[in-house]
């Protein structure tokens, strides 16, 4: 701006903005994919993408179609297990189910207790999650 005694100080904020709008738009990019050029510069790349990141859209495929075929009709099929809708018959029915060897049905039926009793059932559900080998440890 001294040298050309403020004749060019269009140019000098033209050309500033657009390396501050540049420099902007790259780095929230950045930000939202979880990446980081300085991180990838300093050897940190394995931490990379960070568990924020937006993942990027999946590249569009033709869905391929395969032919349709009937399945055959079923004679007699397993009763299908619910669980029961109230968290203290729930954990009941969990504990009967442990001791008929029924794991899975078992593990849904504390899972309920877990998300929808009250704080002394689900301390009680962790327990029986922890003895069932449901619960990490970190």
């Amino acid at each position: 701006m001294g040298l050309t005694q403020g004749a060019g100080w269009l140019v000098w904020f033209l050309a500033n903005g657009s390396l501050w709008l540049f420099g902007s738009l790259w780095g929230l990019r950045q930000v939202r994919s979880g990446d980081c050029w300085l991180m990838r510069l300093r050897g940190e790349s394995k931490e990379l993408p960070r568990p924020w990141a937006v993942p990027a859209p999946a590249p569009a495929v033709a869905p391929v179609t395969a032919p349709v075929s009937t399945p055959a009709p079923v004679a007699a099929t397993a009763p299908v297990f619910s669980v029961p809708t109230d968290p203290q018959a729930a954990f009941e029915s969990g504990q009967s189910l442990v001791s008929q060897g029924k794991r899975k049905e078992a593990i849904e039926c504390f899972m309920f207790v877990f998300r929808n009793g009250t704080p002394d059932l689900r301390q009680r559900a962790i327990v029986e999650l922890e003895k069932l080998g449901e619960v990490e440890k970190g």
